[in-house]
């Protein structure tokens, strides 16, 4: 007769909220997760074993972190969006425009007619 048998984590999320992921590079949703594991017999859980710490799950690429990265701020948490008549942190702040380029802060650099970048070589010369 054939028995199978083995051990298996299930998880069971506690907090859901919006974090600063560094696989990602961005704010993403996460999941604060705590888990089990249990053994069991043809995949029905039979005897629960010790419990698992707790970790954060990004929701977009999977990853898994210990629960101190929720203690960076992230972009969307009150208190670091700036708010209507205050001045923005100064990563947020816009860049000064380039002295010689002709463009004002906050616009696109205009394209040559070559569809090149300004100052670059196309691929044909």
């Amino acid at each position: 007769m054939l028995i199978i048998w083995g051990l298996r984590f299930y998880y069971r999320t506690i907090a859901q909220g919006v974090f600063f992921c560094r696989n990602c590079g961005g704010d993403r949703n996460y999941r604060l997760r705590k888990g089990r594991r249990f053994f069991h017999i043809f995949w029905i859980p039979l005897i629960p074993l010790p419990r698992t710490a707790e970790h954060v799950l990004c929701t977009t690429c999977k990853t898994k972190y210990v629960t101190d990265v929720l203690q960076m701020p992230a972009a969307a948490q009150p208190g670091i969006v700036p708010q209507p008549g205050t001045a923005p942190p100064p990563w947020m702040a816009p860049q000064p425009a380039q002295p010689g380029t002709g463009s004002q802060p906050g616009t696109a650099p205009q394209q040559e007619e070559t569809g090149t970048q300004p100052g670059s070589t196309p691929w044909w010369a």
